[in-house]
């Protein structure tokens, strides 16, 4: 995998797991895996009833029922606490119900699957930082109500990815911005790039998960209908070297691999015991993995030439990485552009100028073949 961009992450199956599952990604694969939402019914079922128990004793204590079950008596002490003091006891009932309904929603995450892009030394088989190594990708927290599209082009300069997490609704987003890195970073230098990425953030990111063996859930819905967001974006690959965020860049000799133990990959989403949505996005980004052979003498059949004439915009990569990519709104842009073109250069040939045309036609083409590999080796 010579020039591919190797992503090392972990996961964990429950929230209270502390043995990682190390596994080994290209940035494809990293894509797709955060685009890919886990459907959890089940969980949402159970939360709602939750609620639903939650807002049933709230009433049963407001209309002077008696006190039955864990929530009715948890008002009820509530309730009677608030008259001690002389506050209002509707307002503070009130205030501890929306509280336990909180608590009822946050509770879900108990259940979510767990991934980090930290790199644990052989054989740890407890979860923390002493046991970390290098972390691989920098992954933000965003959930102040900042505007996905906002946080998004804070970070358009970098190859970024976004999904949005189990609390997020169409009111209020939550979701997260993933930037792999060009190299994974020593744990001992996280810090700085941390310190980097929040005064960038104008420090809108969540500050407790700065920890380089921070864990995230892995995107997941209460069902298939439920608002989410996941899409990646071209840009640089992230170099901290580069930005004069660190003065050193390191090299691990990695390979790509699934979990060791024959397991599904969580982070890929292959349980087939579980329940998947992939996200669709319309401006989904497209990779091929390996440098373009720009070299190679071929004939593009007439039927391809305006859809791919003028090359493919490449997502910037650090580390000899390459990764290439197009939208379907650029690509059919460049297809009406060329489409004028050629109907220009047409309507202004005559026969004497065929041979002088063909030459400047052939010359064209070589040199945007040039600029395509400039973009994806530059970048």
């Amino acid at each position: 995998m010579s020039g591919s961009l190797l992503i090392p992450a972990c996961t964990f199956l429950r929230v209270f797991d502390t043995t990682p599952e190390q596994e080994v990604l290209t940035l494809p694969e990293l894509t797709a895996a955060l685009r890919r939402f886990e459907i959890k019914m089940e969980t949402a079922s159970k939360i709602e009833r939750e609620v639903a128990r939650i807002k049933h004793a709230r009433q049963q204590l407001a209309d002077g029922k008696p006190v039955r079950g864990k929530f009715m008596g948890k008002l009820s002490k509530v309730e009677a606490e608030a008259k001690k003091r002389g506050a209002d006891p509707r307002a503070v009932v009130q205030e501890a119900a929306e509280q336990l309904i909180t608590d009822a929603y946050k509770s879900a995450k108990r259940d979510l699957r767990l991934w980090s892009p930290a790199l644990y030394r052989p054989g740890a088989d407890k979860r923390g930082s002493d046991n970390v190594t290098h972390v691989s990708c920098l992954v933000l927290d965003y959930d102040d109500g900042t505007p996905i599209a906002e946080a998004s082009t804070t970070w358009s300069t970098f190859f970024h990815l976004v999904y949005t997490t189990w609390s997020h609704t169409a009111e209020h987003a939550r979701f997260r911005v993933v930037m792999p890195l060009a190299f994974s970073v020593p744990a001992e230098d996280w810090a700085a790039v941390w310190s980097w990425a929040e005064e960038r953030a104008h420090f809108t990111i969540d500050p407790s998960m700065k920890s380089p063996a921070a864990t995230y859930a892995l995107p997941a819905v209460p069902h298939r209908d439920w608002p989410r967001e996941a899409y990646a974006r071209p840009g640089a690959i992230l170099d901290p070297v580069d930005e004069g965020i660190l003065a050193r860049r390191t090299s691990l000799d990695l390979e790509p691999h699934r979990p060791r133990n024959g397991e599904p990959s969580a982070i890929r989403g292959e349980d087939p015991d579980k329940d998947y949505v992939d996200h669709q996005d319309p401006d989904a980004l497209y990779f091929v993995d390996e440098p373009w052979e720009l070299e190679m003498e071929w004939e593009a059949p007439e039927e391809l030439v305006a859809a791919v004439k003028g090359g493919v915009h490449g997502a910037g990569t650090g580390a000899g990485t390459s990764a290439s990519t197009r939208t379907d709104a650029e690509v059919e842009a460049a297809a009406e552009a060329d489409a004028a073109a050629a109907a220009d250069s047409d309507s202004d040939s005559d026969s004497d100028s065929d041979s002088d045309s063909d030459s400047d036609s052939d010359s064209d083409s070589d040199s945007d073949s040039d600029s395509d590999s400039d973009s994806d080796s530059d970048s």
